[in-house]
């Protein structure tokens, strides 16, 4: 994009955006934050800051760097938006990212509470939405100790996201599934999502992403192991 459209100030801020999620993924975090300024900056000059507003990669760059919190207050940002233009279909996906972003902070509630409207805005042919909110769902009800709902949920949103090709939502959909797994008791069973996931998030070049993956697939084994 850069050297077909290298005169296109907004396409420029679109791969800008792009390129800091990428940069996310191998850890680069400061970098990623500098491109999605660039971006911003782009966008507000050419009059178009509900763009920026609206994007859920900043949300994504901090949710890779670990900052759950960050990570939320950036998603609520982008639902806002969305949901002052009107917009359902993205607003859908907000939504569900915003329950993941509460969920890392152990807010359940609220969590759940979010992939409840996900799901209401979500339209029957979103599968990107419907895993995301799906796959919290079912930890939060993991938790709750709702074990065989939770388990029947994550399985039908890991089947989904290996519809779609996204290997990013494959990967996450598999290592929700084995984190609910681990927390019905099952441990010994979530290892082998767990691999899958690792291989995905490498093709991927998700480093960061990988290295949480093998870090959880350890702790697997050793709750197998004692």
């Amino acid at each position: 994009f850069m050297e077909r459209f290298s005169d296109n100030r907004l396409v420029e801020a679109n791969w800008l955006r792009g390129m800091a999620a990428l940069e996310a993924m191998k850890g680069s975090f400061s970098r990623a934050r500098e491109l999605l300024g660039k971006s911003r900056e782009i966008l507000s000059d050419l009059g178009a800051p509900l763009v920026a507003t609206t994007s859920l990669v900043p949300g994504l760059v901090e949710l890779l760097s670990g900052d759950a919190l960050e990570a939320e207050r950036r998603f609520r940002s982008s639902y806002a938006a969305l949901k002052r233009i009107g917009e359902r279909n993205a607003r859908a996906t907000a939504a569900a990212y915003v329950a993941r972003a509460l969920y890392a902070q152990e807010r359940l509630e609220e969590a759940e509470r979010f992939t409840l409207i996900s799901e209401e805005l979500a339209p029957a042919d979103d599968y990107a939405a419907r895993v995301e909110w799906s796959t919290t769902r079912a930890k939060v009800l993991a938790l709750n100790g709702r074990h065989e709902e939770a388990e029947s949920l994550a399985a039908r949103a890991a089947a989904l996201a290996g519809q779609m090709d996204d290997v990013e939502t494959q990967a996450q959909a598999l290592r929700d599934r084995a984190e609910v797994l681990r927390l019905a008791g099952r441990s010994e069973g979530a290892g082998h999502l767990v691999r899958r996931a690792i291989l995905l998030h490498e093709q991927k070049g998700d480093v960061v992403s990988a290295a949480r993956a093998r870090a959880f697939l350890n702790e697997l084994q050793l709750a197998s192991a004692s």
